[in-house]
């Protein structure tokens, strides 16, 4: 008959390890097998995706396959912007339109488009941290107003936003001297936590009646882009073609309630994998309350946190260059084990080679120690009976009675 002991363990092992094979057992990044998890060239990891059933509501992505290759596109309050890159960080990279003023001889204006994106109901905002208001002109008063998301105890507010900046240059030869954003020619700004909508509109001080102005930059731009994808050239003040689509980072969250809340949430909660981790989203997209979550594989596992086994546990041992071990490397659940072999030692194998341990080859030392280290142990072995044989023989009593004697004398 088998141990109740042996059962248990058997019982134990088996609950501890079934999980972790399930867990491996996915390798597409979908919700659901017959999900697309690619559009063209871009990957679609859930809780976004493509057709029905296979996306966390509000994470709905359109494939257009008039383009070539197909192009993924969401649809946004004001119409629908191509997506670039999904990071299930919480971040997604879209395309725009910049917005752009042209004027003709008079300084009218005969050529305007403004970039105006809105995501008021879906679960994306600009990233604040990420992002820039970006204005290109000689004669350029740009302006970009919105709606800003505020929680106040509780409550979803918006509020009215609207911010700028000016950018001149008064003759040719001054344009573009720094080929930075600094004002001359090229001006930019920050743009605030929560901006849920935003249009650029652009406006003149001297309305272009500088004649030196105007014969070399006629047209005037506005957009909100990612810091660093634009790049400013004094060509793009006076090549009166400049029009370009550059990416915008969105911040993404789930849900409509802090982590602590949300876990208590049951089958609402998002973080479905048992190897994933929970925070709060700095910037929430929410619309309803201005909270909201996002959700990472918890260290040592990488992998989709939105899929129940969707965060797999990382092989350190086969990465060397991110993990290292100098020595032996043991795999560990979530986690990877360094060691030196027998005779070898280090203060930490991870970080510094395992070295020999130190034995003395000189003879006369050699000598020393086989000929101290047993009569080191004889005499130990001496001192311990003597000390046994002196209690069992009366010698604390017979101790105690010279001390009394030795008092008396004195």
């Amino acid at each position: 008959m088998v141990p109740i002991s042996v059962l248990l363990l058997m019982k134990i092992l088996v609950m501890t390890t079934m999980p972790a094979v399930a867990e491996a057992s996915t390798t597409k990044n979908t919700l659901l097998p017959h999900c697309q998890d690619k559009c063209g060239n871009i990957t679609i990891p859930y809780p976004f995706g493509v057709g029905e059933g296979c996306f966390r509501e509000g994470f709905e992505v359109r494939c257009d396959y008039s383009a070539s290759p197909p192009k993924p596109l969401i649809d946004t309050d004001s119409g629908s912007v191509e997506v670039v890159e999904i990071f299930l960080s919480g971040e997604l990279r879209i395309r725009a339109w910049i917005g752009r003023a042209c004027h003709d001889d008079s300084g009218a204006v005969n050529e305007a488009r403004t970039q105006s994106i809105d995501l008021t109901s879906k679960p994306f905002t600009f990233s604040n941290t990420k992002n820039k208001f970006v204005a290109v002109g000689c004669d350029t008063v740009a302006i970009v107003e919105g709606i800003v998301r505020t929680n106040i105890r509780g409550i979803s507010l918006p509020l009215r936003y609207a911010g700028g900046c000016v950018s001149h240059c008064y003759n040719s030869s001054m344009h573009g001297a720094t080929n930075r954003c600094d004002g001359m020619g090229c001006c930019e700004a920050s743009i605030p936590k929560g901006l849920k909508q935003f249009g650029t509109s652009l406006r003149t001080n001297f309305n272009y009646s500088d004649a030196d102005m105007w014969g070399f930059s006629k047209c005037g731009y506005a957009f909100v882009a990612e810091e660093g994808r634009y790049q400013f050239e004094d060509g793009d003040l006076t090549n009166g073609a400049f029009d370009a689509r550059f990416a915008i980072m969105l911040d993404w969250s789930v849900g409509n309630l802090p982590c602590y809340l949300g876990i208590e949430n049951g089958t609402g909660y998002a973080c479905r994998s048992r190897n994933s981790e929970c925070s709060d989203a700095p910037n929430p997209a929410s619309i309803k309350t201005s909270l909201g979550y996002v959700c990472s594989c918890s260290a040592g596992y990488q992998g989709n946190p939105y899929l129940e086994h969707g965060c797999k546990d990382i092989d350190e041992c086969a990465d060397p260059g991110r993990y290292p071990c100098n020595e032996s490397c043991t795999k560990t659940p979530g986690s990877y084990n360094c060691s030196c072999p027998p005779g070898a030692a280090s203060a930490d194998p991870k970080r510094f080679p395992c070295l020999p341990m130190r034995i003395s080859t000189e003879p006369s030392e050699a000598a020393a120690c086989r000929v101290h280290l047993p009569a080191l142990n004889i005499e130990r072995r001496r001192g311990i009976l003597q000390h046994k044989f002196f209690r069992y023989n009366g010698g604390l009593f017979m101790e105690d009675v010279f001390k009394r004697r030795q008092v008396h004398d004195v």
